[in-house]
């Protein structure tokens, strides 16, 4: 993998949070950033013209985006706009640019932001077994922010969740909270409470068997970690 950070931004939708969030992420590893974003016209034919005037709508956008984050002094962004379905676009950049880390939003209309099923979200975790972020309107503080890891793992069983959070601790300087799975009764419950007590940089979290990881029914730990958080979820794939 790549020294990159690749995040995936709907150019119409105002929020920045995951944004910020990459590139607060991106600074404090020394990585890169990589914005992508899908363009995608609709069924319906238009005129060349018609055809480059949204084409340089989505680059203006995507610079306001760029603008609007506070990037003095930080981490090198590039971005690229590539006309196909935002989710095939995003998967495709993943699969080329290799990054070490997914970002996306997980709230609003349409684009990068959903999760629903067939939405972006939950197809580039269904398909990607490398962390992914999904980062809400609170995108928390990575430097200072304490890192909470709900550690699943029974006995001596590996835990990527746990190793994971625990290399995030040590680059960005911030604290390690670990939550055990099977000693709290609601742990999902207390990650929230905790992550917006302390305004959490983020809440790790393992996923086995990432195709069912949105059923929200099946009471899945990381499905209703991010339905519930309002901070930064990390998913760390676990095989098996």
């Amino acid at each position: 993998m790549r020294e990159l950070v690749l995040v995936g931004i709907d150019p119409g939708y105002r929020d920045v949070s995951a944004l910020q969030w990459a590139i607060e992420w991106a600074t404090a590893t020394d990585q890169e950033v990589l914005v992508v974003s899908g363009f995608e016209i609709g069924q319906s034919e238009v005129s060349p013209e018609f055809h480059d005037e949204l084409l340089e709508e989505a680059h203006v956008l995507i610079d306001q985006k760029l603008s609007s984050v506070n990037r003095a002094g930080r981490a090198k962004v590039r971005s690229m706009i590539v006309e196909g379905h935002p989710t095939q676009v995003v998967i495709d950049a993943v699969h080329a640019e290799d990054p070490s880390i997914v970002v996306l939003g997980s709230r609003g209309e349409g684009g990068y932001d959903q999760l629903a099923v067939g939405g972006v979200g939950h197809r580039v975790i269904h398909e990607l077994t490398r962390p992914v972020v999904i980062v809400r309107h609170h995108g928390g503080t990575i430097q200072g922010g304490e890192v909470i890891v709900v550690n699943s793992a029974v006995g001596d069983e590996e835990s990527p969740a746990l190793d994971w959070a625990l290399g995030a601790s040590k680059v960005t300087g911030s604290p390690l909270v670990e939550l055990d799975a099977a000693n709290t009764a609601d742990v999902v419950a207390e990650a929230c409470r905790l992550g917006d007590q302390d305004n959490a940089a983020m809440i790790v979290v393992g996923s086995r068997g990432v195709g069912s990881i949105l059923d929200l029914a099946s009471g899945k730990l990381a499905a209703s970690m991010i339905e519930r958080s309002d901070r930064p979820v990390v998913l760390i794939h676990r095989p098996g």
